[in-house]
């Protein structure tokens, strides 16, 4: 869309998204609040009816905020960009793509464009749904930035398309092109310019030396988000949406949590008091209040060497009152449990909404369900699809936002009238201790599953166990093709009746994968791989080889 000045004026009087600006603003306020700890005190009232002031403000003095719980409910996401697999087509001869890779490498503070994409967009993606991912121009650059949904004055939006962008200069931007920091001044984009307006008499005037042509020929902006808002087709969802008012619930419970710690943590002494010594319990000295027991009448033990005297008992039916002149009041563990076992309740609440997946805490603590029994490695795969499907949402976002960037960049500074990138990010995600993946692939193993259920449990395991050493993942995925039978132990073999050379390459499998070189391991293809291993079993006998155990984790 191009915009007349008489377009401009109008959009500026009437602002007719402004109601949908405004709500886009204050849920990114309150998802800030949750996942940074943005303005918490403001988001604390008071629990009318039930504390008053002064305990009002203890409680929103020492008030923790959600940021670890939404650290942990975020985690996840994070595969998006670890999972394995992915590619990046830039669809460009030689020349151009090394061009456009090297940009990518470094499209902006040394970040690639991957990296960029997790380190700015994805923490946006969660907490400003709406806000948008700008392209700019520099001096012979273009680059991302990010503009919050806040900063939005006026905008129209059609899904992903941005028909114009329209933001209010700061103060500091309006001293930088020398207006006055009185007037009213806007940035504007449309299809044709990127320009700075002042207002004058509810009249736009153009800045011309502040006045460019559009590279694009289209607003280069991009939303944040694709989760649509089922009551208001203009407005985007986070990913936690659902999860606010159990968030809200947690916040509150767990600053009451925390104001009934400092209030009742500390045991309260008591004791058994004598007469003060100095008003020998009148309360008075001099006609005055007595300033040793202040009043009271009443003496206490202050000090360790003081010395409480009792009488003796004069019957045997008196008791004795010692050690039971004092002591101290300890709190009640009661509520602390209760509190405890409600937040951890909430939060496992909150991770089952999103994930629809049994959080860390519960799968690794003591609560479970004997009542519904073992359950088989097929229905624990099964289980992992909820996630996967709801990364998979994120990576679509994620490959898009990508595929925005370089499109933008191959254009204005590689080659116009570029036809675009194929962005795929992959969808092997790492999401399981590996641990927890040997366990489900013995077990699977043991029912006799698939071998293709028995590959891609085997597989996962590998991803996750090497997911922070590429070399050794791509050296175990290798392996594990070129090991022959590799689901089934040396005896199971022995018994298929295979050829003696299959065999003996079997039981000498580790032993020739020990004795060669990691490198020889990493640059070989599995054909070659395949040719070294019967090789080496060449001339070894068929001697009987101790069995490992079943549930053995491979080092």
């Amino acid at each position: 869309m191009v915009l007349t000045t008489e377009d401009i004026e109008r959009i500026l009087s009437e602002r007719p998204s402004r109601t949908d600006l405004q709500t886009a603003a204050d849920r990114s306020k309150k998802l800030r609040m949750h996942m940074r700890g943005n303005d918490l005190k403001n988001f604390m009232p008071l629990i009318k009816g039930f504390e008053e002031k002064g305990l009002h403000e203890l409680r929103v003095k020492y008030a923790k905020s959600n940021k670890d719980l939404f650290a942990r409910l975020a985690r996840p996401i994070d595969k998006v960009f670890s999972a394995r697999g992915g590619s990046i087509y830039y669809n460009l001869d030689d020349n151009r793509q090394k061009a456009a890779l090297e940009i990518a490498s470094n499209i902006r503070g040394g970040m690639s464009v991957k990296k960029w994409t997790q380190s700015y967009w994805l923490p946006h993606f969660n907490d400003d749904p709406d806000g948008i991912l700008l392209m700019e121009v520099g001096d012979g650059y273009t680059y991302p930035t990010y503009k919050a949904s806040s900063t939005i004055y006026e905008w129209l939006i059609n899904g992903d398309t941005v028909e114009y962008l329209i933001f209010e200069l700061s103060t500091e931007e309006k001293k930088a092109v020398d207006l006055d920091g009185r007037i009213k001044a806007f940035r504007v984009i449309d299809d044709e310019l990127d320009m700075y307006v002042k207002v004058e008499n509810k009249k736009v005037i153009m800045l011309d030396k502040h006045t460019y042509e559009n590279p694009f020929g289209h607003v280069p902006a991009i939303r944040n988000s694709d989760f649509i808002d089922p009551t208001n087709d203009n407005l985007r969802l986070s990913i936690f949406d659902d999860i606010i008012e159990l968030a809200d619930e947690f916040l509150i419970k767990g600053s009451v949590k925390i104001t009934h710690e400092f209030l009742h943590a500390y045991p309260k002494y008591w004791e058994y008091a004598d007469e003060c010594d100095t008003c020998k319990g009148t309360k008075q000295k001099g006609g005055k209040k007595c300033p040793d027991c202040n009043g009271t009448g009443r003496s206490t033990m202050r000090k360790v060497n003081q010395v409480k005297l009792l009488n003796w008992p004069e019957t045997k039916d008196d008791p004795t009152p010692a050690p039971d002149i004092g002591g101290y009041i300890e709190p009640s563990k009661t509520y602390h449990e209760i509190a405890s076992s409600a937040l951890m309740i909430l939060e496992d609440f909150m991770h089952y909404t999103i994930w629809q997946r049994e959080s860390t805490q519960k799968t690794q603590g003591s609560q479970s369900t004997p009542a519904e029994g073992p359950k088989t490695a097929t229905e624990i795969v099964e289980g992992q699809t909820p996630m996967h499907e709801r990364l998979h949402s994120i990576s679509d976002r994620a490959e898009k936002v990508m595929k925005f960037i370089i499109d933008h960049f191959v254009e204005v500074e590689v080659m116009k009238g570029y036809e675009g990138a194929s962005v795929n990010l992959g969808r092997r995600y790492v999401t399981e201790n590996p641990d927890k993946i040997w366990e489900r692939y013995v077990k699977a193993r043991n029912e006799l599953s698939s071998a293709a259920l028995l590959d891609e449990l085997y597989r996962e395991f590998i991803e996750n166990k090497y997911a922070s050493d590429p070399n050794g993942m791509d050296i175990m995925i290798k392996l594990m093709q070129v090991e022959p039978f590799r689901h089934h132990t040396i005896e199971q073999v022995r018994g298929f009746r295979v050829p003696d050379d299959i065999l003996i390459q079997k039981i000498y499998f580790s032993e020739w994968m020990n004795e060669t070189d990691d490198l020889y391991l990493l640059e070989k293809d599995i054909k070659v791989l395949k040719g070294s291993l019967a090789e080496y079993a060449k001339g070894k006998s068929l001697i009987e080889e101790p069995e490992p155990k079943t549930d053995d984790i491979p080092q």
